[in-house]
């Protein structure tokens, strides 16, 4: 019997988590969103966790819509606000930006610029796609800071992209593993036949699980990179989090 699959809420931890989309200013910056790329309404709604009977009845009522994509873009982002089918945070937001699927990382960025400028309620976030080694947190000599979702889907070093989530996706079982969930078995069952077997979708609900632990720390990512042969990943995690060799 196939074990009985528990609906997963990623988590974002207070001491990272960006301010709520619930200022007067959001419906500025999500009109922009939705002019910017009209057509990939549903591929932020999936990304965001919006059922699929849900976005399936947007299209319908889209589809007789004088604004057709735009309309159905704003329908989303207003289940999403009232449905919380994921984190409703800017820092979730613009990871899906810069997801693989949605692919929008410009547009992330000037977002994220922008939601800079207008918050007045807490200070800016540096730009996931750009952050350096100087501006994490950790570079300060603390490499038991907890990465950011966000952190392991991007980050630079030297200049060059590293997104964890994608170099290691195809491995997330012999991370699940080394990462000792328990039990282990059962918990990769459930994502795999979550995300039928998706390896980019997989290996990121198997890193969301492992943030929620109290093991989760770069440290604690660095040493199971290590025992699955990832060096080069290690050493540029290393790099940007200012850790010593």
């Amino acid at each position: 019997e196939a074990p009985r699959l528990v609906p997963f809420q990623p988590v974002v931890r207070p001491q990272v988590q960006p301010e709520p989309l619930c200022s007067l200013e959001t419906s500025v910056l999500m009109n922009e969103l939705a002019a910017s790329i009209p057509a990939k309404w549903r591929a932020v709604g999936a990304q965001l966790n919006v059922p699929s009977g849900i976005l399936d009845g947007i299209q319908v009522q889209g589809a007789g819509h004088p604004q057709g994509c735009l309309h159905c873009f704003s329908h989303m982002l207003e289940e999403w606000k009232s449905r919380r089918t994921s984190p409703y945070t800017w820092e979730n937001l613009l990871f899906v930006l810069r997801s693989n699927v949605v692919g929008e990382v410009a547009l992330a960025d000037r977002l994220a610029r922008t939601h800079g400028v207008l918050s007045n309620q807490t200070a800016p976030q540096p730009s996931v796609a750009t952050i350096s080694k100087s501006s994490s947190a950790a570079a300060m000599g603390c490499i038991d800071d907890v990465p950011t979702i966000g952190e392991l889907g991007s980050f630079t070093v030297d200049g060059d992209k590293i997104t964890i989530m994608a170099d290691v996706a195809e491995r997330w079982r012999d991370l699940c593993v080394t990462f000792n969930f328990d039990p282990v078995q059962r918990t990769a069952q459930k994502i795999e036949h979550k995300w039928n077997g998706d390896p980019t979708k997989c290996c990121l609900e198997m890193f969301q699980l492992w943030l929620k632990t109290k093991d989760a720390s770069w440290r604690s990512l660095i040493r199971v990179l290590n025992d699955c042969e990832e060096s080069l990943l290690v050493s540029q995690i290393k790099t940007y989090i200012g850790a010593a060799e």
